[in-house]
């Protein structure tokens, strides 16, 4: 009976069945889904269709104007651009008769005149902001060259601008000189210009020095105006090479103290958040209100950086050591100073020498004018006595002046030769001796000889004072490290360094990169394969061994600031005439606004 029964399911398999069932209708249902929405996204992109301009909507007063690829409609009379959804005939005529209905009677021709002025307009928009940008970038290089070659920032305006025209229209016509004409290069545009210059160098070099140890030069001058001018020079390291260049340049107020002058750079340090641990060896020229030990400047920087050496300019010290002469040696110097004085100083007295030396066939037709300078060349002005002693005999005896009577004498002569010599070569510490006599008649020089041996002996005694002799056993391995005698240095060096000199002296390859390269950049190149010999090696080289760059740039200032200009605010130009660095051009012509010169 049971079998022809109908059994009724379970509720939990019934339920189980249910859920399979709308399980598969979802997954059946699913791309059916997916094909309406694609078909629905394709009818609203249909219904998007992008409109295109056709030349006929110039009669609704409209042009267009393209923009990632679509076209906008632009009204020729408002200027108005619209949406690209109202490139249609209908919208575009709503337009016109709603906002400008005055003109809705108008014709094609119309409408025409109006989108041609409009293309006009744009190229001579076009055509200004590009002249302009080019006007910009010119006024900037020749700003730039004004400053390098250090003439009047009036030049621009008075000879380079109107030059450049007379220029370029003799060689292309007036068609091109008139863009010349927009270019803006008045004199205070000129010292704006430099001044952005000025900012962007000393922006790269200060970049430079946050990061890295440096030497500093450093001395004092005063100016046309009697304004106690600070040079500040750093030596710095920056890639693979150790840098020289100009960091300021600022004027002392009042007194030029030690103090002063510390407060006068630590100001600068802290305003461009520039540390003193960074600042290493301090080159000065031994002035007490540099190098006091109390009071000067070196004692107020070693209360902050008691570590930071202080180095005497080597040139200094030349000048010290080899200005003890020997009283008969001293009096031919003297002598010789009278004699360019008595000629130099009456101006008749040079033009009558300067038509002696020209009727003689001389070389030279004028002395060299001596003062107490110290990198004055005693040198040059002595060989010039020695080249033009003849003409210098015969016009001192013309004027019957008793200082005739030593170019007649063959000792003092000699003497007058041999300072010449030795000053040449001790102003010249890279050049070799120069012989200046030839032909000469022998003479007895045994009293000759006798001086000439007892100055050179107080010059060796006079320079082992001065300058204290180099370490050859503890630093020789810096000057080449592959000439050394490694045994030697053991007792010099630590474990670490021993062993990388070691190492490194058995390098081939190192050996004939340091033959081909400089000494400071083969230590900086090797920093990362010898750290302890390079830091070593790097931090001896680094300091500066004279005051030299601040005394041309003395010389630069002199030339800048002049009786023509003595109220120039001279930092911005002397950087730029001085500085290394070469500006960044473009990103200074990008913060700058372009006008042209009216």
């Amino acid at each position: 009976m049971e079998k022809f029964l109908i059994k009724r399911a379970s509720t939990s398999a019934s339920a189980s069945e249910n859920k399979k069932r709308k399980l598969s209708e979802t997954i059946t249902d699913q791309p059916i889904n997916e094909e309406l929405e694609e078909k629905k996204t394709l009818n609203v992109e249909n219904q998007k269709k992008e409109r295109k301009y056709q030349d006929q909507y110039i009669q609704f007063g409209f042009t267009f104007i393209e923009e990632k690829g679509k076209h906008r409609p632009k009204c020729v009379i408002c200027l108005e651009i619209l949406a690209s959804e109202s490139m249609k005939p209908s919208k575009l005529k709503r337009h016109l008769e709603t906002k400008h209905p005055q003109y809705s009677n108008k014709d094609e021709q119309f409408f025409k005149r109006h989108e041609n002025a409009l293309k006009v307009q744009k190229k001579v928009i076009n055509k200004f902001s590009t002249v302009s940008q080019k006007a910009l970038v010119a006024s900037f290089e020749v700003s730039y060259l004004i400053a390098k070659t250090k003439k009047p920032h009036s030049i621009g305006e008075s000879l380079v601008l109107p030059a450049a025209i007379k220029i370029v229209t003799a060689m292309h016509g007036e068609a091109y000189a008139n863009d010349l004409k927009s270019i803006p290069l008045s004199d205070n545009t000129v010292s704006r210009r430099i001044s952005n210059i000025s900012d962007d160098i000393l922006k790269q070099l200060l970049n430079r020095l946050r990061s890295n140890y440096f030497a500093m030069q450093l001395d004092e001058s005063t100016d046309i105006s009697n304004f106690s001018q600070l040079l500040v020079y750093v030596r710095y390291i920056y890639k693979e090479d150790i840098l020289e260049d100009f960091l300021f340049c600022q004027t002392l107020n009042g007194r030029t103290t030690g103090n002063d002058i510390f407060t006068l750079i630590n100001a600068f340090f802290e305003n461009n958040e520039i540390s003193w641990s960074m600042c290493k060896p301090i080159c000065t020229d031994g002035v007490a209100a540099l190098t006091g030990s109390k009071k000067g400047f070196r004692a107020k920087v070693n209360e902050i950086s008691p570590n930071i050496l202080f180095t005497h300019c080597m040139i200094h010290r030349e000048a010290l050591a080899s200005k003890k002469l020997e009283p008969f040696v001293n009096e031919v110097l003297q002598d010789a100073i009278r004699v360019i004085n008595f000629i130099k100083s009456k101006s008749l007295n040079s033009r009558l020498f300067t038509i002696l030396c020209n009727e003689m066939g001389s070389d030279h037709t004028k002395l060299l004018l001596h003062t107490e300078v110290r990198w004055l060349s005693r040198g040059k002005i002595l060989l010039r006595i020695v080249e033009l002693k003849d003409e210098i005999r015969i016009f001192l005896l013309e004027h019957k002046n008793t200082l005739a009577e030593h170019f007649l004498n063959e000792e003092w002569l000699a003497i007058l030769s041999y300072l010449a010599d030795i000053f040449e070569k001790l102003n010249n510490l890279n050049l070799s001796l120069q012989e200046f006599i030839a032909d000469n008649e022998i003479f007895d020089i045994k009293k000759i000889k006798d001086i000439i041996l007892l100055h050179l002996e107080n010059l060796k005694n006079h320079f082992n004072t001065r300058f204290e002799k180099f370490p050859e056993k503890k630093l020789g391995w810096i000057r080449n490290p592959f000439s050394i005698n490694i045994n030697e240095m053991n007792s010099e060096l630590s474990l670490v360094m021993n062993e990388e000199l070691i190492e490194l002296s058995a390098d081939e390859n190192l050996r004939i990169k340091f033959n081909e390269t400089t000494s400071d950049k083969f230590w900086i190149s090797i920093k990362s394969e010898y750290p302890e010999l390079s830091k070593v090696a790097v931090s001896t080289l680094l300091p500066f061994a004279t005051t030299y760059l601040c005394e041309t740039a003395f010389s630069a200032l002199t030339v800048i600031k002049n009786k023509y200009r003595t109220k120039l605010n001279l930092e911005s130009d002397l950087r730029v005439a001085v500085s290394n660095i070469k500006p960044n051009m473009e990103t200074i012509i990008s913060k700058a606004q372009a006008q042209v010169s009216h």
